[in-house]
C-alpha cells in the first residue's frame, strides 16, 4: 500500500529531464523585449533555484533568452514555435496572419495553403477539446503532416515541428480576457513540452524518440497586441510562470528546510509521501495577485 500522496516518478531519460529545454522569448518589438529583459533578469539573478543548479550544463538547464527578432528570423529553427490564439483555433493579428501564412506556404490550396493550416489546427483541437480549447490552456499540434505535403510541393523551408496553441481569449471580445490569462498560458506551455519530453523519454533512448523531443521553444509576449494584455504585466506574468516552473518540487525543487528536511512552502519529493501545504498554494496565489493590483504605497 502507497503512502497518501505518494506518486512514482515517470522513467525520464537519464541525461536530460524532460523539464530540461530552451524558452526563446522573441519580438521584433523593442518595448517588449525591453519587459522582458526587466522582468526576468533581476529573477534570473535572484533565483531560488534547485541545488547546484547554474553550475549544471546547459542540457541539464531550463533556460530563457531573449531574442529582439521575429521568429522566422531566428538563427536556427526552433523544435516549437508557441502561438496566442482563440478556443478554436482561429488566430488574431499580424502575428497569427504571419504564422498562417508561414506554414501555409502563402498559398490557397486546401492540403498545403492557409486553408490546410487551419485544418491542421482546428482537427487537433477537436481532438482535444471538442474543437474548443479552454482558456488559459495549451494544446500541442504536431505539424509534421503538413510540413511534409509543403516538402512534397516544393516548399523545403524549415519550419517547427510543434506548434503551441495557447488559447488566450474564447472568441474575439478582448473585454473577456482574463487578467492572469498570461501566466496561465505560459504555465499551461511549460507543462505541456514537460509532459512531451516525459512521453518522449518513456519510449527510451532511440533515435525516434530524441527527434520528437522538444529542446527549443520560440514564444513570443503572450496576450500582448491584438489581445488587450499591458506589456508590462505579460513580461512579469511570463517571469512568474517561468519561475515557479523552475522552483516546481517536481522539477528538482530544493530542500531548505530544518536540517535538510523538505520545506513544505516549496518541495512535493516523489515517493516521500508530503503533499502540498496550503502556505505553498497561498504564496503562488498571491505572487499571481501581484503582478494583476497596483503597487500599494
Amino acid at each position: 500500500m502507497t503512502a497518501f500522496g505518494e506518486q512514482t516518478p515517470p522513467p525520464y531519460a537519464a541525461t536530460r529531464p524532460p523539464y530540461c529545454f530552451s524558452l526563446l522569448l522573441t519580438d521584433p518589438a523593442s518595448a517588449i523585449c525591453s519587459q522582458w529583459h526587466s522582468a526576468f533578469g533581476p529573477l534570473l539573478s535572484t533565483l531560488d533555484l534547485p541545488p547546484a543548479y547554474s553550475e549544471q550544463p546547459p542540457e541539464l538547464r531550463t533556460e530563457v533568452q531573449v531574442r529582439a527578432a521575429r521568429f522566422s528570423d531566428l538563427p536556427s529553427t526552433p523544435d516549437c514555435l508557441a502561438v496566442p490564439s482563440t478556443s478554436f483555433g482561429l488566430l488574431r493579428g499580424l502575428l497569427g496572419d504571419t504564422v498562417a501564412e508561414w506554414y501555409g506556404g502563402g498559398g490557397s490550396d486546401t492540403e498545403t495553403g492557409t486553408y490546410g493550416f487551419v485544418t491542421t489546427v482546428q482537427r487537433a483541437l477537436e481532438r482535444t477539446y471538442c474543437g474548443q480549447q479552454p482558456e488559459g490552456t495549451c494544446v500541442l499540434v504536431d505539424m509534421q503532416p503538413l510540413l511534409q505535403r509543403l516538402r512534397e510541393s516544393g516548399d523545403e523551408r524549415p519550419r517547427p515541428r510543434w506548434l503551441a496553441l495557447l488559447a488566450v481569449v474564447r472568441a474575439s471580445n478582448v473585454a473577456y480576457v482574463s487578467a492572469d490569462v498570461t501566466y496561465k498560458c505560459t504555465w499551461a506551455l511549460l507543462c505541456a513540452v514537460r509532459a512531451h519530453n516525459a512521453a518522449c523519454a518513456a519510449l527510451g533512448t532511440t533515435t525516434a524518440a530524441t527527434t520528437e523531443r522538444i529542446n527549443t521553444v520560440a514564444c513570443p509576449g503572450i496576450g500582448t497586441g491584438v489581445y488587450g494584455v499591458p506589456v508590462p504585466r505579460a513580461a512579469l506574468q511570463m517571469a512568474l510562470a517561468f519561475r515557479h516552473f523552475i522552483e516546481a518540487p517536481a522539477n528538482g525543487g530544493k530542500t531548505d528546510g530544518a536540517n535538510g528536511a523538505p520545506d513544505q512552502r516549496k518541495l512535493w519529493e516523489w515517493n516521500a509521501g508530503h503533499i502540498r501545504s496550503w502556505t505553498y498554494a497561498r504564496q503562488i496565489a498571491n505572487d499571481v495577485l501581484a503582478t494583476i493590483l497596483p503597487p500599494r504605497d
